[in-house]
C-alpha cells in the first residue's frame, strides 16, 4: 500500500515516515500543498495524511482539491495536526470530506490502527465521498475557511507579541539589576582601594544616582557625624529614600536618595522594592566598613556577597582594568565560552577572542567609555563555538576600569523574526484570496484589504485605510440598504447576502463576519465578496 504525507516540517515527516514504512507501508512526501497536489497527480497513492498549517497551499486546500478533483477525491484523506486543535476546526476539516482528523502527538499504536482501519474500509469500497452542491459548497468552504484561517492567523500573531513583550520585560529588569549590581560593585572597590572614609563617602554620592530606576532625576546625600556629602546640583525634595548608617549599635550617619521629580507610583512611593535593598546593603556596608576591627573582614564578605550576586544571574559578566586586562569573569562567562576565569584574568580581549569585525567594534566602545566615562550600550551579532549569537551589551565605568554587562537576546531576536514571518506569511495568503477581502472597524471604516479589492476599486491597498467601505464599494455617502452590517453586530453572527452593484457591473455575494474580543464585544468584521455574476446570469 502506497502512503503520501504532507507536512511542512522535516523532523515530523521523518517520524512519521519511520512509523509507517516499519509496518510495511510504501512512503512519499511533500513539505507544502502545492507540491502535494502535483505529486498526487504523478502517481497513485492509498492514503493521504497531512498536516494544516503550511505555505504556499495548506490542508484544508489541499483536501478541498482532492475531493474536487475526479482521480483523487476517492483517495481516504486524514488530516494530521498539532495547530488547528478546536472543535469547529474538525469540524470544518470534516466537512471537506477528510475521513478522520487527528491531533498530535498521537500513541503509534493507536494511529497505525485508525490508518489500518480506514484502509480496510478503502478496500471494501465502504467510503462514501463528501459532496455538496456548487454554490452551497463555495459559501460554506469561503466563510469557514476564512474563519479558520484569520482566528488562527491571528492567534499566533498575538503569542508571538506577548512571547515578545515579556522577554523585553524580562530584559528591562535584568537591566535594572545590572544597574544595582554595578553600583555594588563600585562601592565594594571604593572600599578596598580609597585610604580615607571621606573618599568612600564622595564615591558613594556618585554611585548611587545611575543605580537608581531614573538616574538624571536622582540625587544622593551622606551624612556621617557633622560631615555631609551630596550628588551635584543637589536639591532636597519630598521624594526621598534614606537608610541609617549603624556603627557599634549607634546611629552614626544617613544615606538618602532623591527624586528631583514626582515619579510613578511603586513599591516604596516612586522607589523600588529592589533600589530599597539597595540602599540598605550600601548603609550596611558602610558601617562594616567604618569598624576598622572588622575592616578586612567585612571587605571580604562585601566582595563575596558581590561575586554570588554576579554568579547568580544568567547573563555575563566580566570586568576590565583601564588597559583593557581582565579583572572579573563570572561562570555565566564561562557557560557560555567555554573558558575558565583562570585563563582569562590579567589577559586583554584579543588574547581571549579572536580578531573580527565584532570583537574590534567591542574594543571601541569599551576605550570610548574609558576616555568619555559615560556608560555605553550597544547590540552585536557573535559566533560562539559555532551558534550564532545577538547580544545587547552594557558597558558602565568602575574605578578601576569598566564593568561589562552581556544579555543574551537571541531568543528575543528569534521571536521577532518570528512575527515578521508569521506576518508576511498571513500577507501573502490574505492576498492570494481572489474574492474581496477586507477588514472593517464599527465604524464601517477600511481597516485592511487584499490586493483584489485593491485592484477592483484601482487604488493601492494603503491608500483604503480609513475610508468608508460604501464610499469604495458603492459610491454612496451612506451604507448600501441591503448591507447586513449593522445586523451582524447587533447578534455577532455571520450574514450572507446576495445584490447586483452597478459600480462594477456585476452580481456579488458578500458574507460578513463579525470580530468578537475576548469581552465578547464586536470590534469590527471580515468582509468577503465573492463574484456570481456567471451564476446569477446562467439562472436567468
Amino acid at each position: 500500500m502506497k502512503m503520501f504525507i504532507v507536512d511542512d516540517k522535516e523532523e515530523n515527516l521523518y517520524l512519521l515516515e519511520a512509523l509507517l514504512t516499519g509496518k510495511g507501508y510504501e512512503v512519499a512526501s511533500a513539505m507544502d500543498g502545492v507540491e502535494a497536489l502535483e505529486r498526487l497527480k504523478e502517481d497513485s497513492f492509498d492514503m493521504i495524511i497531512s498536516d494544516i498549517l503550511m505555505p504556499k497551499m495548506d490542508g484544508f486546500q489541499l483536501c478541498r482539491e482532492c475531493k474536487k478533483d475526479d482521480m483523487l477525491k476517492k483517495i481516504p484523506f486524514v488530516f494530521y495536526t498539532a495547530t488547528y486543535t478546536e472543535k469547529k476546526d474538525e469540524e470544518f476539516g470534516l466537512s471537506l470530506g477528510a475521513e478522520r482528523y487527528l491531533l498530535k502527538p498521537m500513541e503509534p499504536g493507536l494511529l497505525l490502527e485508525i490508518i489500518e482501519d480506514i484502509l480496510e474500509n478503502y478496500k471494501k469500497d465502504l467510503l462514501v465521498p463528501t459532496e455538496l452542491p456548487v454554490e452551497k459548497e463555495e459559501v460554506v468552504y469561503l466563510k469557514e475557511y476564512s474563519e479558520r484561517l484569520i482566528k488562527k492567523l491571528d492567534r499566533k500573531v498575538i503569542q508571538l507579541e506577548e512571547a515578545n513583550k515579556a522577554l523585553e520585560q524580562r530584559t528591562y529588569d535584568m537591566g535594572e539589576r545590572i544597574k544595582e549590581l554595578s553600583c555594588m560593585y563600585g562601592l565594594a572597590t571604593s572600599i578596598r582601594k580609597r585610604e580615607t572614609l571621606e573618599e568612600v563617602f564622595r564615591d558613594v554620592v556618585a554611585l548611587i544616582p545611575p543605580g537608581w530606576q531614573y538616574p538624571e532625576f536622582t540625587r544622593a546625600r551622606l551624612r556621617f557625624d557633622e560631615a555631609e556629602y551630596v550628588s551635584e546640583p543637589f536639591e532636597e525634595t519630598e521624594w526621598k529614600q534614606s537608610s541609617d548608617i549603624i556603627v557599634g549599635g549607634e546611629r552614626r550617619g544617613t544615606v538618602e536618595a532623591y527624586y528631583l521629580e514626582s515619579r510613578p507610583e511603586a513599591d516604596e512611593g516612586p522607589f523600588l522594592k529592589e533600589e530599597r535593598q539597595l540602599i540598605d546593603g550600601i548603609t550596611r556596608a558602610l558601617s562594616e566598613a567604618i569598624e576598622h576591627r572588622r575592616a578586612e573582614e567585612t571587605l571580604r564578605e562585601s566582595e563575596e556577597r558581590y561575586r554570588e550576586l554576579s554568579d547568580s544571574i544568567t547573563d555575563v559578566f566580566f570586568a576590565f582594568d583601564k588597559d583593557l586586562k581582565y579583572t572579573y569573569w563570572n561562570k555565566a562567562s564561562e557557560k557560555l565560552t567555554g573558558i575558565s576565569a583562570e585563563d582569562t584574568i590579567g589577559k586583554s580581549l584579543l588574547d581571549i577572542f579572536p580578531e573580527t569585525p565584532q570583537t574590534r567594534k567591542a574594543e571601541k566602545v569599551y576605550l570610548e567609555v574609558l576616555k568619555t566615562q559615560q556608560p555605553r550600550t550597544f547590540a552585536t551579532e557573535y559566533q560562539i563555538g559555532g551558534k550564532d549569537f545577538f547580544f545587547d551589551i552594557s558597558v558602565y565605568l568602575s574605578k578601576d576600569g569598566i564593568s561589562v554587562f552581556t544579555k543574551d537576546i537571541t531568543a528575543r531576536k528569534r521571536a521577532e523574526e518570528k512575527i515578521k514571518r508569521a506576518a508576511e506569511e498571513w500577507r501573502t495568503t490574505f492576498d492570494s484570496i481572489s474574492d474581496f477581502v477586507s477588514l472593517h472597524g464599527k465604524d464601517y471604516k477600511v481597516v485592511r484589504v487584499n490586493r483584489a479589492f485593491a485592484d477592483a476599486v484601482k487604488m493601492k491597498p494603503e491608500e483604503l485605510i480609513g475610508k468608508h467601505c460604501y464610499e469604495l464599494f458603492h459610491g454612496t455617502k451612506e451604507p448600501h440598504p441591503d448591507c447586513p452590517y449593522e445586523q451582524v453586530q447587533k447578534t455577532k453572527k455571520p450574514a450572507t447576502v446576495e445584490y447586483f452593484e452597478p459600480n462594477f457591473d456585476m452580481y456579488l455575494q458578500a458574507t460578513i463576519s463579525p470580530i468578537i474580543n475576548e469581552e465578547g464585544e464586536c470590534t469590527g468584521a471580515v468582509h468577503v465578496a465573492k463574484d456570481i455574476t456567471e451564476r446569477k446570469r446562467a439562472e436567468e
